[in-house]
């Protein structure tokens, strides 16, 4: 919770950018924008301020250039669910409908690479987190069938945890 730690942080990450290239070290780089843009998302977050969320976003979106489904799933899975939780937050602060609307397409992704035997709180989560997303887009719009989508996601979240007997 200290906002010059994590701005450290993202300097650090930039710094390291410079040493690692797309081309040059893949998966340093796509690390690198994977942990860039979670120190901009916790930055973002705590100073409710869209402009490190937006850095965020575009750092997930640069790791996954490199973090394919084919080629890194777990990556991929990892960097899309935080990319919803990215433009979640970024659209609770711009109250912005589109970026609502990505989330929930982000968690969407990161569900089609999440099985309840491997990731049960991993699935967990995701379903929570598209349901409270598919929630604000739904009150936002107006939208009865948004909220409906949005039951249905916690139920799943609920049936995972149940099913799965996670301490949640």
């Amino acid at each position: 919770r200290d906002a010059e730690l994590f701005e450290r942080a993202i300097r650090c990450f930039s710094n390291a950018l410079e040493e690692f290239g797309q081309e040059s070290s893949p998966l340093e780089w796509a690390a690198t924008q994977y942990n860039l843009g979670t120190a901009n998302q916790s930055l973002g977050r705590l100073l409710e301020a869209t402009q490190p969320l937006n850095i965020a976003v575009d750092a997930y979106t640069n790791a996954l250039l490199v973090w394919t489904r084919e080629k890194s799933p777990q990556d991929w899975m990892y960097t899309m669910h935080q990319l919803g939780a990215s433009l979640h937050t970024f659209g609770k602060l711009l109250k912005g409908n589109r970026q609502f609307q990505k989330s929930v397409v982000a968690y969407k992704n990161a569900l089609a690479a999440l099985d309840a035997d491997d990731y049960a709180l991993e699935l967990t989560a995701t379903h929570n987190n598209r349901a409270v997303t598919l929630q604000h887009l739904g009150e936002s719009e107006e939208n009865p069938d948004r909220l409906k989508e949005a039951i249905t996601s916690y139920e799943k979240a609920l049936t995972v945890s149940m099913e799965q007997q996670l301490p949640i």
